[in-house]
């Protein structure tokens, strides 16, 4: 026999966080209420079962009246604190009251003069259990939000007694989440979705491979092999195999496919992304109707974080391939710094909006039984960690990476604009022995293009290897609950999604078979003299000399 009494609290310190996503004290508080306040108070028989000051609250804050409140459903599951007092009122109830234990009438007084709900024997007479029972058992009947534990089969029909209750809190605790769905959106993490984000990573990495090929690859051995067996016949030699080979139709269809596909992925990266912080965005519901609890959304904003993080490797990796063969694309530049913009305001500044996505939850995920309020089930958190829900650790872990290498494209860029600015094609008017060296100068010194060429071969590697992780994350997101039965719906969008590389793909096949079209001008062009333009440049006079004015 024990004795049982009370306590009150204003606030309920809460501090954990779900893979980097701060939890709300409002949301771990509706957790804690579900599921672990009978556990906590049987287990605990010594600490005095907490009240919040403010539960039970029916309108009006300054007349708490937990009868009132716990009798009504729809009041009990309107707010966390109320179901906080009434499921801690309700098991002191079922503990006192048919049960063995005693309580200190002096803390239940004090008590009640705050909350007004009797004794807890009077109290036990509501039947509050038979409310919580049919709400949890419909709330996981429904197939949207998972399955019901074979632990709370017991419960279905058969009442909650002292003999019964610690165990029906054992199964609220922890297996009754387990049974939980995910809530996984196809939209986000469909197979249609994460193939078309392999198929970029695999198209990338093959385009890279045939672009570097073409361009750059035989030249480099031969300068690479020279300089260790002092051979200028094999360097000249893969110098001509590498212009030979730049001239081929596979070159050209490489080149061309490269410059499409960057076109294409870019403005993919940049639409997912801003598609993204719109449906994420607390004060917005587009996109949100697939989500029906905060596991839900919390799992797939984690792995829409992983994918577009991700998915900016393979932009930068072209990008970085490019700038490396001289083709500097302004504009495919600002869509790659525009997706790495949203990209962080994803990955590090979207904060998750508990009232705005409980009001969306008491919108789209009522249950009868629980007063037309959201069910146990939305509010599966923590308890559902597992490692089969764990994706894009080390991508998101390695993030740093992508804003180091964007950082690195765009000085790139600016150095190449300003110098060519600088020193395009202006003539240059210099004294003799004068000195023409720019500040730009230092760069051209064979040391410096060695360490140059190195550094962005570096950049390169990481790149790659980043898309080698990024990839085997993604097989395994596809892989994801096959023991369950896996995800093998595919919906309009997913299709969509996929056929976006087909073009690509296609254009490419063709160039390499049949090769570019050729123009044909008409013969009325044919006998028309071609005509140069020259520019000229003001300079000043103190360059010129006598013999140039004559």
């Amino acid at each position: 026999m024990v004795e049982r009494k009370f306590q009150i609290i204003d606030k309920y310190d809460f501090n954990r966080t779900y893979h980097g996503i701060v939890i709300s004290e409002q949301w771990q508080a509706w957790e804690t209420a579900h599921f672990f306040r009978v556990r906590s108070i049987i287990e605990n028989p010594t600490v005095g079962a907490r009240l919040i000051s403010y539960g039970c609250n029916n309108g009006d804050a300054n007349s708490l009246n937990c009868t009132t409140t716990c009798s009504n459903a729809t009041l009990m599951y309107s707010a966390p604190e109320n179901l906080w007092n009434c499921m801690s009122l309700a098991t002191l109830g079922m503990l006192v009251g048919p049960g063995n234990d005693t309580i200190d009438r002096e803390s239940e007084k004090e008590m009640d003069d705050k909350f007004h709900f009797g004794t807890v024997e009077k109290f036990n007479t509501l039947d509050v259990f038979r409310k919580v029972r049919d709400c949890a058992w419909a709330s996981c009947s429904d197939s949207t939000y998972g399955s019901c534990t074979s632990s709370l089969q017991g419960f279905k029909c058969a009442p909650i007694s002292p003999d019964n209750i610690a165990k029906f809190g054992r199964a609220m605790a922890k297996p009754y989440c387990q049974a939980a769905s995910a809530g996984i959106d196809l939209d986000i993490a469909g197979q249609g979705i994460v193939t078309a984000y392999v198929i970029q990573l695999v198209l990338v990495l093959f385009l890279c491979f045939c672009f570097k090929l073409t361009t750059s690859w035989i030249r480099t051995f031969g300068r690479m092999s020279s300089s260790f067996q002092k051979d200028s016949v094999f360097r000249q030699t893969c110098h001509k195999w590498q212009r030979t080979l730049s001239e081929t139709r596979f070159a050209k269809a490489s080149s061309s496919a490269m410059l499409d596909l960057q076109e294409s992925q870019a403005l993919f990266a940049a639409t997912i992304s801003i598609t993204a912080i719109i449906t994420f965005d607390g004060g917005n519901r587009a996109g949100l109707a697939n989500m029906l609890t905060l596991f839900s959304w919390m799992f797939n904003h984690r792995i829409l974080q992983g994918l577009i993080t991700a998915g900016m490797f393979p932009v930068m990796t072209a990008q970085l391939v490019m700038h490396r063969a001289g083709e500097r694309r302004l504009y495919t530049l600002f869509f790659l710094v525009l997706s790495w913009i949203l990209m962080t305001v994803i990955t590090e500044y979207q904060d998750f909006n508990a009232d705005a996505f409980e009001e969306h939850l008491k919108q789209v995920s009522t249950v009868d039984a629980c007063g037309g309020n959201p069910g146990p089930m939305s509010f599966c958190q923590g308890i559902k960690e597992k490692n089969s829900y764990d994706f894009f650790n080390v991508t998101l872990a390695c993030r740093f990476t992508v804003h180091i290498i964007v950082s690195c494209l765009i000085i790139d860029w600016m150095v190449h604009f300003t110098k060519t600015r600088m020193a395009g094609d202006k003539i240059k008017y210099t004294p003799i022995g004068g000195d023409s060296r720019t500040i730009f100068s230092f760069a051209e010194t064979k040391g410096a293009k060695l360490s140059l060429g190195i550094f962005w071969a570096a950049i390169e590697i990481l790149t790659v290897i980043m898309i080698f992780i990024g990839l085997h994350e993604m097989v395994q997101l596809l892989d994801m609950h096959s023991s369950d039965g896996g995800l093998t719906t595919w919906g309009f969008g997913q299709l969509v999604a996929v056929a976006i590389w087909f073009p690509v793909m296609i254009k490419f096949m063709c160039l390499s078979i049949f090769g570019p079209r050729r123009d044909v001008k008409p013969k009325a062009n044919a006998d028309r003299p071609q005509v140069l333009e020259v520019t000229s440049y003001s300079h000043n006079k103190v360059d010129n000399t006598p013999s140039s004015a004559s």
